[in-house]
């Protein structure tokens, strides 16, 4: 939402009594805007057309419709909040934006979308205090609002209402972790109906919105690697690994994702972080020598295969990087066996097999 410059934008509510009751009207600077009555019919075609528009990247298109209608759709709260999102999107259109997203509100004083939609862009505005209200009247419409929470918790920070603040962080956090815990039910779920991609998908919206500081974000870490999901393995790892944590095993699964990736020359400068605090770790010195035989470094791959076999070879991945070696192309130096069907399988990708799958509790 930084695409909104700052502006100073007025909306007032006048109230009018007469046979019928609509006290609502938003203007900016000198121009006032009042609310007729709607055709619906004309309304909707409008609103559909835009929609299409707008979906198809035509921005401008969309707005020109939407001006064009303006008579018919002002008592439309789909209308106006149509055209503050689209208005939001185009360069310089932050006050036009700012003032469809009151009349929305004007429209239906009980829609959680238009209020949301005019504290947000109050708040990109630096119009504050404002947003403030509007938050809170989402809050009250509904008490499960995490980004209604989550932005007072910023604004309340703003003016220094710590107390307020923390409150409102509490409550978002508490929000998230519940959704977090249902998504990954419905997560599980779609990895035992073999929905892999979807399930993907679902853990990356997991992951994007939890703590690095959460209990439960190593196993989301670890889930992402089974997963497939390589990028997010890299990068949560990393995000929990700049805190205080010091865990071989998220290093171990980042080290994994590298070799997954194909980032030879990353997997290998990672595997020798976590063999200076674990130098006898069998699993990693195979990731090590699998990366350095797939780099063309044949002599530094041996000694570290032979040094997995030395401390552990048992280990499914020490197996797979000593049959790579064993089974090298003696022209070319190249394994001729499929490395990621070979990991997958060691590693326990859920799409590498039928998975055996129990739904846990993964904590606060």
């Amino acid at each position: 939402m930084n695409r909104y410059r700052s502006n100073k934008a007025i909306c007032a509510y006048l109230i009018t009594l007469s046979i019928i009751v609509f006290p609502q009207v938003c203007w900016s600077n000198t121009q006032t805007i009042s609310i007729p009555e709607v055709s619906k019919d004309n309304c909707r075609s409008c609103i559909n057309q835009a929609t299409s528009l707008f979906a198809s990247g035509h921005n401008q298109d969309a707005i020109e419709l939407l001006h064009k209608s303006k008579e018919s759709c002002q008592n439309s709260s789909q209308y106006h909040l149509l055209l503050s999102t689209i208005l939001a999107r185009q360069t310089g259109q932050s006050q036009e934006s700012e003032n469809e997203a009151c009349l929305a509100c004007f429209a239906d004083n009980n829609s959680i979308a238009c209020h949301l939609q005019y504290g947000l862009i109050l708040m990109h505005n630096q119009n504050l205090n404002k947003a403030i209200k509007e938050f809170e009247k989402v809050t009250a419409l509904d008490p499960n609002n995490y980004e209604a929470w989550s932005s007072l918790s910023n604004l309340y920070k703003k003016f220094h209402q710590e107390d307020a603040a923390n409150k409102s962080q509490t409550k978002a956090n508490t929000i998230a972790q519940q959704a977090s815990v249902g998504n990954y039910y419905v997560y599980k779920n779609l990895i035992k109906q073999r929905k892999y991609e979807q399930a993907k998908a679902e853990l990356i919206k997991i992951i994007h919105s939890t703590s690095a500081q959460s209990s439960n974000f190593p196993n989301l870490v670890k889930e992402a690697l089974k997963i497939g999901a390589l990028d997010e393995t890299i990068n949560a790892g990393k995000q929990f690994l700049q805190g205080q944590n010091k865990s071989a095993e998220i290093m171990e699964s980042i080290c994994l994702a590298q070799l997954l990736a194909h980032n030879y020359a990353d997997c290998i400068e990672s595997s020798k972080s976590l063999i200076d605090i674990e130098p006898r770790n069998s699993d990693i010195l195979a990731i090590k020598g699998i990366a350095e035989l797939y780099s063309g470094y044949l002599t530094q791959a041996k000694s570290s295969i032979s040094a997995a076999v030395a401390n552990g070879p048992e280990s499914k991945l020490v197996q797979v990087a000593n049959k790579a070696l064993v089974v090298i192309n003696s022209t070319t130096g190249t394994p001729t066996f499929k490395l990621d069907d070979e990991l997958g399988s060691a590693i326990g990708l859920y799409q590498a097999k039928d998975p055996e799958l129990e739904v846990f509790d993964i904590g606060n």
